[in-house]
């Protein structure tokens, strides 16, 4: 059996690599996994909360008009709970689920 090392490069490309890979910088923008996540202010929760009991409001995040994602039923204290989170600022607050 031939060694198969020699008989070929592993290199396609004549590109190099790229310059933050070998500084060894990190390539991910942000650590979303850090807790340090804004919050809504509690005037913004109960718009929020407003909003989607509300079916003739439309639906957005009061601080840069994006849109807001609803997260599944989660029980906290005694009641029910549902996460929304901005897809824009990434603001989140946690607001009563009313179904």
């Amino acid at each position: 059996m031939g060694d198969r090392r020699v008989t070929a490069d592993r290199r396609v490309s004549s590109e190099s690599v790229p310059v933050e890979r070998r500084r060894g910088e990190r390539r991910s923008r942000a650590d979303r996994r850090a807790g340090e996540v804004e919050t809504f202010s509690l005037t913004d929760t109960a718009l929020i909360q407003t909003m989607f009991a509300d079916e003739t409001i439309a639906v957005a995040c009061p601080e840069c008009d994006g849109k807001l994602l609803l997260g599944p039923r989660i029980f906290r204290k005694g009641f029910a709970a549902r996460k929304v989170q901005c897809t824009g600022c990434s603001r989140s607050t946690l607001i009563r689920d009313l179904g």
